[in-house]
């Protein structure tokens, strides 16, 4: 069957479903040292990259949705760990960023700290690649897409039409069901481990902050006030 290219239109969200809870477990795959290697870098270069990885725990993260919207975070570790490493899984998956979707109002962004403020970035639509293939992720049949805006098209998503929101972690969304699957750039993997369906009154506070800006307006402040921009 032909592939079909999704350019990314925003329609109205599946009003015919309620509201529910998502747990996702992200892991960090790492990069492949083969061809770290034959980059020839320092082997202590990449014995540093593997202590990292190696601190890099797995961690949890949240979506809660209804009709309406959705709104995406990690669980924070309420630990008091004196010996604390970064953790690169934690960072990517979102750290303390929160991810805010509402298709009735065409509203995507994230609320994230920026040098002591907190700022609301647009998320853009996103182009996807709508295949027939397919795979189960727990009791559901999902189907993959590619994100063409992806470089190399290394972020792949799986969804499912047997849960029809529009929602998935992080910045992904779009697509015609829920992401219960999500490989970004093969080095994370996002999985949904916990769907609860049947919970009630959901409530959804939407992220404030002292300024939306668009993804360019984003970055020019970022390096505009970089401590390493020189």
């Amino acid at each position: 069957m032909k592939k079909i290219i999704l350019s990314l239109i925003i329609f109205p969200a599946f009003v015919c479903f309620s509201q529910g809870k998502i747990t996702y477990s992200i892991s960090f795959n790492g990069p492949d040292f083969s061809k770290l290697e034959k980059k020839k870098i320092p082997q202590k270069r990449i014995d540093r990259i593997k202590k990292s990885i190696k601190d890099s725990k797995d961690v949890e993260a949240l979506l809660l949705f209804n009709n309406k919207e959705s709104l995406y975070f990690v669980k924070q570790d309420m630990s008091n760990d004196s010996k604390k490493t970064i953790n690169y899984t934690k960072l990517f998956a979102g750290n303390n960023q929160k991810f805010y979707q509402n298709f009735i109002n065409k509203d995507f962004f994230y609320q994230t700290d920026v040098f002591g403020d907190l700022m609301l970035v647009e998320m853009p639509p996103i182009k996807w690649k709508l295949t027939q293939e397919t795979k189960k992720v727990g009791k559901y049949i999902c189907y993959k897409a590619i994100n063409l805006d992806s470089k190399n098209q290394k972020t792949i998503a799986w969804y499912t039409q047997e849960i029809p929101v529009r929602y998935g972690p992080k910045k992904y969304f779009g697509l015609p069901g829920l992401i219960l699957e999500l490989q970004e750039s093969s080095n994370f993997t996002f999985t949904a481990i916990k769907i609860e369906l049947s919970i009630k009154n959901i409530e959804i506070e939407k992220p404030k902050g002292l300024k939306k800006l668009k993804p360019e307006e984003y970055r020019k402040l970022i390096k505009k006030n970089s401590p390493f921009k020189n």
